[in-house]
């Protein structure tokens, strides 16, 4: 009895899967914007896009030190861009 139920379940994630598949595979052939994404390439600007972006936050701390002398830095801590500059300031 647990066999059946087991078959039936593997029977029935195998209709599943191959269903889901087709409809995949329809999508890729029909729709060019689809059909035309390349997983490798989505990999690799993902990893460039993160790259950028911590060398832009790493510039951004920089300058934030540069621009506020230690003196004014309670001053501009109380400022609306309080937020901003605490994250743009700690490394």
């Amino acid at each position: 009895m647990r066999d059946k139920a087991a078959l039936r379940e593997l029977c029935v994630a195998c209709f599943r899967y191959a269903w889901l598949q087709s409809i995949l595979e329809h999508v890729g052939l029909t729709d060019p914007i689809v059909g035309a994404f390349d997983p490798d390439e989505h990999s690799t600007v993902v990893e460039e896009f993160a790259q950028v972006t911590a060398s832009t936050s790493k510039q951004q701390q920089l300058w934030v030190r540069r621009c506020v002398p230690n003196e004014r830095l309670p001053q501009a801590m109380r400022t609306g861009a309080a937020a901003l500059l605490q994250q743009q300031a700690v490394a």
